[in-house]
């Protein structure tokens, strides 16, 4: 048996083993992405009132096609290019590891397995909430407030190809004439958002707990981590909010889609605890016990045989 398909038997064994609980809050962040959704298409029809009148304060407050009072900025700049949104997380992510390799002096080679794990779990975080944001985007086909007669920009005067509204987490069937790509629900640069800030808050809490373990530097590691953690919070608790208000007031979403595509990654997050930190650290010291056992087996199985050719 290959020391490759040890590890994998060990990791699989061990995967259900250690704190239940896991299952629990996975559990938990998809009940409460589920309702959301579940919720929010239930009660569409009373909830177009609450869209329509936000599309009415976005025409109200409009100064231009692209900015706005809610638009400026930094929120400006995620809003028109949600790529930086993800050079950020992966930026958050270097600097945690940087940290770890050149102050602490961690040696990657006898950690990588629980770098890779962390990253594996949040590259699956993104890609279940992209996947499932883009799917619903073109299932239902709904119409931005700037391709609404009603409820576009005022500075857009040309209504030759506007379209009714529509509401949310429902099928549009009508006309297109000018070809609109009609992806306003659910909001994908809600869900990049919240899903970039979420992961650089998950990779500061893992780091806190891998580095505690592995450093004899505590008081620099807690000081270190706990900012990142603390900034990573202010991050999500801004940005967020943010972005979606942002989204509304450019005509690019009503707040149906804004809110669900938070459903959404809160929804994906379930992916999250299955890979908690304590989760991985445990179940990577022991898969590297076991190839070194296995190494000290494999030597003395050797050694064994070297004495048997001698006494030959």
């Amino acid at each position: 048996m290959s020391k490759f398909t040890i590890q994998f038997k060990q990791y699989w064994k061990n995967f259900g083993t250690y704190n239940q609980m896991r299952f629990v809050k996975s559990g938990i962040y998809f009940f409460v992405g589920a309702l959301g959704l579940i919720l929010l298409s239930a009660f569409s029809q009373k909830l177009s009132m609450l869209d329509i009148g936000l599309a009415k304060w976005a025409q109200a407050n409009a100064s231009n096609d692209h900015t706005s009072l809610f638009n400026t900025g930094a929120i400006q700049f995620v809003n028109e290019k949600q790529t930086p949104i993800f050079w950020m997380a992966f930026s958050f992510l270097v600097i945690l590891f940087g940290f770890d390799l050149i102050v602490l002096r961690l040696k990657f080679k006898e950690h990588l397995m629980k770098y890779l794990y962390i990253i594996c779990s949040a590259l699956a975080f993104v890609a279940i909430s992209t996947i499932l944001v883009q799917a619903m985007k073109f299932s239902f086909h709904r119409p931005r407030p700037t391709h609404t007669v009603d409820y576009h920009s005022p500075l857009d005067t040309d209504l030759s190809c506007k379209l009714a509204f529509h509401i949310a987490f429902r099928v549009y069937k009508g006309p297109n004439p000018c070809d609109y790509s009609l992806q306003s629900c659910p909001s994908g640069h809600t869900q990049g958002t919240a899903t970039s800030c979420f992961v650089m808050l998950w990779f500061a809490l893992f780091n806190l707990k891998f580095t505690r373990k592995y450093t004899t530097k505590s008081v620099l590691n807690c000081c270190f981590n706990l900012c990142m953690i603390i900034l990573a919070s202010c991050l999500t608790i801004i940005l967020v909010p943010s972005v979606m208000i942002a989204r509304i007031a450019v005509f690019a979403h009503f707040f149906t889609d804004v809110f669900g595509g938070l459903c959404i990654t809160i929804l994906s997050a379930f992916v999250l605890p299955l890979f908690e930190p304590e989760l991985i650290l445990k179940v990577t010291d022991e898969i590297s016990e076991v190839k070194t056992e296995g190494d000290k087996t494999e030597d003395t199985v050797q050694i064994a045989v070297i004495n048997d050719l001698r006494k030959e």
